[in-house]
């Protein structure tokens, strides 16, 4: 036998035992794949219920938000709702005053008498006077300016407010009458009290009144004709 033969001969031992090593390497590799690949399933369950956690987590959220917003708007739409009736209660107790009111009206004539003050640039206080004769309306009308003093003040009343004597003489009218006169904390002090004693002399009625001095807003408005 030649010596090439021999060495031929001599690799087959080597070989045998390279492929068991190449078939133990490759059953370990399988073995690790498949533990490898059982470890990616497991995350990648636990990745997907934690996913789901997350998502259950932000619709609760959102549905929770969504519950805040609604109950807000309730709370407001409730807080009209209060209002509404409010304001539905005081226009029922207007009505029901009026109707009262327009009874009374039906026996009484009421005729109603403000003065405001305005204050010139050089300081003096003039008069403004305005009246009407019928409390549900707004018609007022005006009564020109009232002086300060007694004598222009006469002269005033039984000469230029025509209009007011007209209203306070209740001719054709078998209603009594009621006056009422205001006047606003501008006005001349106590001219509210003097107009009402010159009425009193003049229509000789004794039902006049003068309502006390305060920061009130008068119910006649500032361009009454």
């Amino acid at each position: 036998m030649s010596v090439r033969q021999r060495r031929h001969l001599d690799l087959l031992p080597l070989l045998d035992v390279f492929m068991v090593i190449l078939f133990a390497l490759a059953t370990m590799t399988e073995r690790e794949l498949e533990s490898t690949t059982e470890r990616a399933q497991e995350l990648a369950a636990d990745l997907e219920a934690v996913q789901k956690e997350l998502d259950t987590g932000a619709r609760a959220r959102a549905e929770a938000d969504r519950l805040r917003v609604e109950v807000a708007g309730l709370h407001d739409r409730l807080a009209e709702i209060v209002d509404a009736d409010a304001t539905l209660a005081r226009a029922e107790e207007h009505r029901r005053r009026d109707a009262i009111l327009g009874k009374v009206l039906h026996h009484i004539e009421l005729v109603e008498i403000e003065i405001s003050g305005h204050t010139e640039s050089e300081g003096r206080i003039i008069n403004r006077c305005c009246f009407r004769t019928d409390p549900l309306t707004p018609a007022w009308r005006t009564c020109g300016l009232v002086p300060a003093h007694a004598v222009p003040r006469a002269t005033w009343f039984d000469h230029q407010a025509l209009d007011l004597h007209a209203a306070l003489s209740n001719e054709g009218s078998d209603r009594s009458t009621l006056f009422m006169i205001r006047q606003d904390d501008i006005a001349t002090h106590r001219i509210a009290e003097k107009l009402a004693i010159m009425i009193r002399q003049r229509v000789g009625d004794d039902k006049v009144y003068d309502e006390d001095v305060g920061p009130r807003r008068l119910g006649c408005p500032a361009d009454v004709p």
